[in-house]
């Protein structure tokens, strides 16, 4: 299978859920940031904290 789809490897980890914990470095953009949110990461590091800390809310906080 590898070889017939030109694959190197296959890194089920991309795809299957993680009991580890993983922290993204220096994050400064949103759609990345949406992305990392969604698949659960403990935390991202900005040099745009608001950015970043409006982004988390809109996506994880109900606003009523």
């Amino acid at each position: 299978m590898l070889e017939k789809n030109h694959f190197a490897a296959i890194h089920s980890h991309w795809y299957l859920p993680s009991k580890i914990t993983q922290r993204i470095w220096t994050v400064d953009n949103p759609k990345l940031a949406k992305r990392y949110f969604k698949r659960g990461v403990a935390g991202i590091f900005t040099n745009n904290f608001e950015l970043m800390n409006r982004v988390k809310r809109k996506m994880f906080v109900n606003t009523k």
